[in-house]
């Protein structure tokens, strides 16, 4: 009868659908069971793999959401937690460990943005923003994640430094969305030539050669004014 039993307990043959016996051990996506990883290695995965379309057992909202549970976990961690999660963030992406860039730019995003996490996150994702974001693909996506975050706001003082008139500011904010001008021109209900206009006119105003080098030109002074003015307390801004 003792061989019987040991049919249903057995570290060398047991199913998928149940842990290993004395294995700690985890459910799994799959609905059988897997060695857990912790927090630092699951970020690291999802920096450098992903979680695009999903997978079979788990769709690629499930996976997002977790991921960026994952993220906000890994700062509270430890003390240093911001800056290894920023400081691990500019390492895959610049390191070339990553097919694509998108969940770096996606986690950045995420500790920007000023309701998610701890002001010294904001400030360490800020000041990391130039390496991470190296193209202007990576801008706009950057800028579309702060949008789904509500993180996107105009600074009123910048826009004043800059010059620009009300409806110039609508009209950044709407290129801060990577809206294109017919798109922007059917939620002013303008034309899209007087779209058009504008753009071209902000373009001269600020000196910028594209959409890009006018959002990076907006977004710089923005950036600036939080890093610089966080650090010490003491409210500095750095001169043009």
């Amino acid at each position: 009868m003792s061989t019987k039993y040991a049919q249903h307990v057995s570290a060398a043959n047991t199913p998928q659908s149940e842990p290993i016996p004395g294995k700690a051990m985890v459910p799994n996506s799959a609905g059988g069971f897997a060695f857990p990883v912790d927090d630092w290695t699951r970020l690291d995965r999802f920096l450098v793999l992903g979680n695009e379309a999903g997978t079979y057992y788990a769709s690629e909202q499930k996976l997002t959401i977790e991921n960026a549970a994952c993220v906000l976990r890994c700062l509270t961690s430890a003390p240093d937690g911001p800056a290894r999660v920023v400081g691990r963030i500019v390492e895959i992406s610049t390191s070339g460990r990553a097919p694509k860039n998108d969940a770096a730019v996606f986690a950045l995003a995420l500790l920007a943005s000023q309701g998610a996490a701890p002001p010294d996150a904001v400030r360490l994702a800020l000041a990391a923003l130039p390496r991470v974001c190296r193209t202007g693909t990576h801008l706009f996506q950057f800028v579309a994640c702060q949008a789904q975050q509500g993180s996107v706001v105009l600074n009123q003082r910048v826009c004043a430094k800059l010059g620009l008139t009300p409806r110039q500011q609508q009209l950044v904010a709407f290129l801060a969305r990577g809206l294109t001008n017919k798109e922007i021109a059917a939620n002013l209900h303008l034309s899209e030539f007087t779209v058009k206009n504008h753009v071209h006119r902000i373009m001269r105003q600020l000196k910028a050669d594209s959409r890009f080098q006018q959002l990076r030109f907006y977004f710089g002074f923005t950036w600036r004014e939080q890093v610089v003015g966080h650090e010490g307390g003491r409210g500095k801004r750095q001169r043009n």
